[in-house]
């Protein structure tokens, strides 16, 4: 499975090295990941619980906001964010989902992994 997302973090900063032009997008990118990143600490660090994760629809509009900044650059990479989104929505029934084999992806995206992609992506050029 890490194999799979270093995989598709390379393809999507492949793809972020348009014309200069595009640097005011990629921006825009980083600045939404970020944005979102910063929100889902926060949230977490305030609601986690042994019962797990609670909802949140401000959460789950950042995800699906950076999504469809990434869309037209890797459509996998937002698909992934927009899980990402579902998930905030209900975590606790998203992660019965998984288990229950409900769901398309068994794909866990690590508030990690969101930080190595953010970095990657400010060491582009």
């Amino acid at each position: 499975m890490f194999d799979f997302f270093t995989g598709l973090i390379g393809t999507f900063i492949q793809s972020m090295e348009y014309q200069n032009s595009k640097s005011i997008q990629k921006s825009e990118i980083i600045s939404g990941l970020n944005e979102a990143l910063r929100y889902t600490k926060m949230h977490i660090s305030e609601t986690r619980d042994e019962y797990g994760d609670a909802e949140s629809t401000l959460i789950s509009d950042k995800w699906s906001k950076v999504a469809e900044l990434i869309r037209p650059y890797n459509e996998v990479t937002a698909n992934i964010l927009e899980m990402k989104a579902d998930y905030w929505l209900n975590p606790n029934g998203f992660k019965e989902d998984i288990q229950n084999q409900n769901r398309r992806f068994d794909f866990r995206f690590k508030i990690v992994e969101v930080e190595k992609m953010i970095n990657r992506l400010n060491n582009k050029k």
